[in-house]
């Protein structure tokens, strides 16, 4: 019988997660694998029975669907994110998770005072904020101008669902003023994960 679990099991508070993610070491080639599995399990509701009897072929990387047998013989199809109503839908912590890990960033393990930097870019750590939210004003643009300065960078980026007026014009004078804040839209976040599934981003 197939099922769709409606609603992920919540076991750990969102900062209990982060933290169990930090504890692989990324340095050696196991860490990296210990961490992906944690991520697995966390982001999908795992059990670690439902886990451990994965196989190949039950991810379906094009439907975007990982098939899961569960401990009492049933099957379950759980699926990631494929439009703007299913990232609605995620709890906050999840929401801001696929938005990082879409930009290809890691999220930001500090949550006291993190300054409203929810992550960063991979490579040059450019501070990135989610908000799970429409038309986002300019006061949420100041605010990040100041948490640009205080990590002393530059670059930055936003996503959120849209963005008013008001945001992209404090974003021109931000740049007249050295900072340049791109914003990012989920709907944008979701084409680069197509093309780059396709193969047309290497």
């Amino acid at each position: 019988m197939n099922t769709r679990r409606k609603k992920l099991p919540v076991v750990l508070e969102p900062e209990e997660a982060e933290k169990l993610l930090f504890i692989p070491n990324k340095r050696y080639i196991t860490g990296i694998r210990n961490k992906a599995i944690l991520a697995l399990m966390l982001n999908m509701g795992l059990r670690v029975s439902e886990f451990v009897n994965l196989k190949p072929g039950d991810l379906n990387l094009t439907k975007r669907k990982l098939r899961v047998v569960n401990g009492k013989g049933g099957v379950e199809i759980i699926g990631l994110p494929i439009n703007i109503n299913d990232l609605k839908a995620l709890p906050p912590f999840e929401f801001q998770n696929w938005c990082v890990g879409a930009l290809g960033g890691t999220v930001n393990s500090k949550k006291i005072g993190d300054m409203g930097i929810d992550g960063f870019t991979f490579m040059y750590r450019y501070p990135i904020q989610v908000k799970q939210s429409e038309s986002i004003g300019r006061n949420v643009i100041d605010n990040f101008e100041t948490a640009l300065q205080r990590v002393k960078q530059d670059i930055g980026y936003i996503i959120a669902f849209s963005f008013g007026k008001g945001a992209y014009e404090e974003v021109a004078r931000a740049k007249q003023r050295g900072l340049h804040i791109e914003l990012l839209t989920v709907d944008k976040l979701l084409e680069f994960e197509e093309e780059a599934k396709q193969g047309k981003i290497l």
